[in-house]
């Protein structure tokens, strides 16, 4: 969670923030949120599959994280470690749906 990234925790953070604000949530998790199961696969997709872990909770599958990996200056998305990968929980099976509920 940043220590690689050679800045402050605050400076950290912020450009974090600022790097999910310019990327936004797709479209497949922000209309369907509150109102449908989605593939967890098509989430997957709309981040790039090597580019991400879904992290789900409960026994209905809730998304509860969606862990992106970027270059250290925070500038570009890169395909995540096999440790970050492997945490990814919400069903690798073809079909598989997660529940995304809204805040």
């Amino acid at each position: 969670h940043g220590t690689c990234s050679g800045l402050s925790a605050v400076d950290y953070v912020s450009s974090a923030i600022a790097t999910q604000k310019y990327i936004g949530t797709p479209d497949v998790i922000s209309k369907n949120a509150g109102r449908n199961n989605v593939l967890a696969g098509d989430i997957r997709t709309a981040y790039g599959s090597d580019y991400v872990a879904l992290i789900c909770k409960g026994s209905n599958h809730a998304l509860s994280e969606v862990r992106t990996c970027y270059s250290s200056d925070l500038q570009n998305q890169i395909p995540c470690p096999s440790s970050v990968l492997k945490q990814d929980n919400c069903g690798k099976q073809r079909g598989s749906k997660v529940s995304v509920y809204s805040f």
